[in-house]
This record gives structure tokens, sequence and C-alpha cells, in this order.
């Protein structure tokens, strides 16, 4: 990658899927918004270098590669929350 997605490419995703989520009727925006959304938001924001393109590497599958990486359920609910 040569050059990444900025600080604002964050915000742009968060609300997109806050979006998502009102155009549903959600409440809130889960994961399942941002990982939808994301190849929308990021695609031209991620830059690849010329030894990526001559690998034949696409910007989707360095995509599918962060998706991949976030580990959804990692998270836990803070002290005296209880997840219903």
């Amino acid at each position: 990658v040569k050059y990444g997605a900025s600080p604002r490419a964050a915000i742009a995703l968060g609300a997109a899927a806050r979006a998502w989520a009102v155009m549903e009727g959600k409440p809130h925006a889960g994961f399942e918004a941002v990982r939808s959304l994301f190849p929308y938001v990021m695609n031209h924001r991620i830059l690849l270098d010329y030894s990526a393109r001559m690998d034949d590497v696409h910007v989707n599958r360095v995509m599918d590669e962060i998706l991949d990486t976030v580990d959804v359920h990692g998270k836990s609910l803070p002290a005296g929350v209880r997840g219903e």
C-alpha cells in the first residue's frame, strides 16, 4: 500500500454506516453496515504501489484482508453492563 485511508475516511465510513442504519430502521450502526459499506468508502482512498500492481494485487484483496483482521467479537462489554 502506497497511500492508506486518512482519518477522514474513518469519519466518512462512520457517517455512511449511521445513514445506512437509519435507512434500515435500526437504532444504531453495527459491524454489518461497516463491512458492507467499507469497499464503497475506501476503494478510492487506498492506493497501491507499483510493485503491488506488478504482482497483480488488487485493492479489493487488500480491503478484504483488512476486514478479515478486525475481530468483531473481541470487545467485551464494560463492567456493570449486561448483554441481552
